[in-house]
């Protein structure tokens, strides 16, 4: 029996804050104006539609959990998906899939998957095109992302991970609001020290005071979660937040972190934010509540950017916003 080792992370979360006491309204007498005379209106212009080859090279967040997102082609057909550092490999939304023409599924009886998918994924086979990267048939995963799609604000297809991310640059500045295929002309790029994995997920190592730790680099995650024992300002709240991955979407009670930075290379540091406060047996990540107002750039090895023997580099670099005179 073959084995497809499969691991997500994708985690978006939104953080509903404390629920507060309802209030009646009063009644307000207001006086009633005489309506205004009925003017023709406006024909508002036309806005001009994206080709698919500029939808191709677009990104932006997600309206709702700032998770990046673009189009990319399946077999053609133009799908919308997440960028997401966290998850070993590509999967596409079952229903989405089982749209697409031109493509061949797997008997996947004699696989075994590992993972933390609850699920058991489908399989199929299929060219992709994602921003500058074109890629041969291959075999794409099928799962029913339900919960991670009703978490954003415009569903997604999918989610690229790292087995398609790799190879492509990719530049997501959290201080302009732009976010693109490529590099940035100009840039104090510092990079981002950790153990890189095989398929080149980072775990990334940050300090926050004088306590050094990893976190996992998930863009596929709108919140940070740090080991409370790790955080240095300490234990805040407890809230109320909307979470969900591959698995589902839930309601839950957390603790969250008082306000404080993280540094993340040297002369770089977070600006304050309150991470989620887990366990020391939850998964310990680095979400893009935590990128605000960086520049985070990814240079795959072709670019030359090769992490020696012992690991410790990436291809993961980041920066401040250049200060202007």
């Amino acid at each position: 029996m073959k084995t497809f080792p499969l691991l997500f992370c994708a985690v978006a979360a939104l953080l509903c804050g404390c629920a507060t006491q309802p209030t009646t309204p009063v009644a307000t007498p207001v006086p009633v104006a005489p309506a205004p005379e009925s003017t023709p209106e406006a024909t508002p212009p036309a806005v001009a539609t994206p080709s698919i080859a500029e939808q191709l090279m677009q990104m932006a967040p997600d309206a709702r959990c700032k998770q990046i997102v673009t189009t990319c082609l399946v077999a053609g057909q133009p799908l919308r998906v997440m960028l997401d550092t966290g998850a070993t490999h590509t999967v596409f939304h079952t229903e989405s899939a089982k749209q697409l023409q031109q493509v061949q599924w797997i008997d996947t009886s004699h696989i075994q998957f590992n993972g933390n998918a609850h699920q058991r994924p489908e399989m199929f086979i299929a060219p992709v095109l994602v921003g500058p990267g074109e890629f041969e048939p291959r075999p794409l995963l099928a799962l029913d992302l339900s919960g991670v799609r009703s978490m954003m604000a415009e569903k997604i297809d999918g989610i690229i991970g790292m087995d398609l991310l790799n190879p492509l640059p990719f530049t997501f500045d959290f201080h302009a609001n732009a976010f693109y295929w490529g590099t940035p002309e100009s840039a104090n790029l510092f990079p981002l020290m950790g153990q890189t994995d095989p398929n080149g997920r980072l775990f990334l190592i940050v300090a926050s005071g004088e306590k050094s730790f990893p976190l996992l680099l998930d863009t596929g995650s709108s919140i940070t979660r740090i080991v409370e024992s790790n955080w240095t300002p300490g234990r805040g709240e407890t809230i109320q937040a909307q979470v969900s991955d591959v698995n589902a979407a839930a309601h839950i009670s957390t603790i969250e972190g008082k306000a404080g930075t993280l540094t993340l290379a040297p002369g770089i540091e977070t600006e304050a934010f309150h991470p989620l406060m887990g366990g020391e047996n939850e998964p310990a990540i680095l979400g893009v509540d935590a990128l605000k107002g960086l520049i985070f750039v990814h240079l795959p090895p072709e670019n030359g950017v090769l992490p020696p023997p012992e690991g410790l580099l990436s291809s993961f670099f980041i920066a401040k916003p250049t200060a202007t005179p």
